[in-house]
């Protein structure tokens, strides 16, 4: 089935933003496609009205592409965005990491304590008034 065409500004406009995007017609609307290395090219966008119905391709849909796409981002900005993420990361480590420290740390005082109670008597297992005599 052979459906209306998109307009040639915008299909130039497709092409201008990645030579792997392109258009076809579904039989109902027009879907953004992308052509992936094997198989049908990958279906990226339908484009349709808001309750659904056809409407020719735009600027709206080359705006929506240009959202999803992580790469139109300047280097500088990935890079900040990346230090910061890993700047966040090693925050989150050193504080995991002392209060795992602290943690143990805990955990070791009332042991020795335990066991320096136990080594020398002192313990509420030992006391004197508690004990039968014979």
């Amino acid at each position: 089935m052979i459906g209306p065409a998109p307009e040639r500004g915008f299909v130039k406009s497709l092409k201008t933003m990645d030579k792997k995007l392109g258009i076809k017609f579904n039989g109902k609307n027009f879907v953004v496609t992308y052509d992936r290395p094997y198989g049908e090219p990958a279906n990226i966008h339908l484009v349709r009205t808001a309750d659904g119905g056809f409407r020719q391709p735009d600027t709206r849909d080359l705006n929506f592409i240009k959202s999803g796409d992580l790469e139109n981002d300047r280097l500088k900005d990935r890079l900040d965005r990346l230090a910061r993420h890993c700047e966040d990361i090693r925050a989150k480590m050193k504080k995991k990491g002392r209060e795992e420290i602290r943690d143990m740390t805990k955990d070791n005082k009332v042991q020795l304590k335990n066991a320096f109670i136990k080594a020398n008597n002192l313990g509420k297992a030992n006391s004197a008034f508690r004990r039968i005599s014979k």
